[in-house]
C-alpha cells in the first residue's frame, strides 16, 4: 500500500502567500497577528487553531475547515510516525538486550 503524501498547513500556507506576494508580515498585519506566530505556523513549530484557521479563510478566501483538515492530516502523520520510531527504536533495543543476555 503506497503512503499519501501529507503537506503540512505550513507549506500551503506559504505558496498561498507567494501566490498572492504576501510576506510573512504582510500576511501577519492582515490577520492580525504577530509576525513570529505566523512563521511558526509556516515552520511546522505552531498548529492552526480554530481561530487562525477562521482568520486564514477569510484572508485567502476558503474554509476554516480547509485549514483544520489541513492540520488534522499533519498532526496525524506526525503521531504515526512518532509512533513507528519509538516501535523501532524499541524493537533494536529489545534485540540488543536478547544478544547481551
Amino acid at each position: 500500500m503506497q503512503e499519501k503524501n501529507v503537506v503540512s498547513p505550513g507549506q500551503i500556507l506559504s505558496e498561498m502567500m507567494k501566490a498572492k506576494g504576501w510576506t510573512q508580515v504582510d500576511l501577519a498585519a492582515i490577520l492580525e497577528k504577530p509576525q513570529n506566530s505566523i512563521s511558526q505556523i509556516i515552520t511546522g513549530k505552531k498548529a492552526v487553531t480554530p481561530e487562525t484557521a477562521i482568520s486564514l479563510a477569510q484572508a485567502f478566501g476558503n474554509s476554516p475547515e480547509y485549514w483544520i483538515q489541513l492540520e488534522g492530516e499533519s498532526s496525524s502523520r506526525l503521531s504515526l510516525n512518532s509512533s513507528t520510531r519509538l516501535a523501532t527504536v524499541s524493537n533494536t533495543i529489545w534485540a540488543i538486550v536478547r544478544m547481551a543476555g
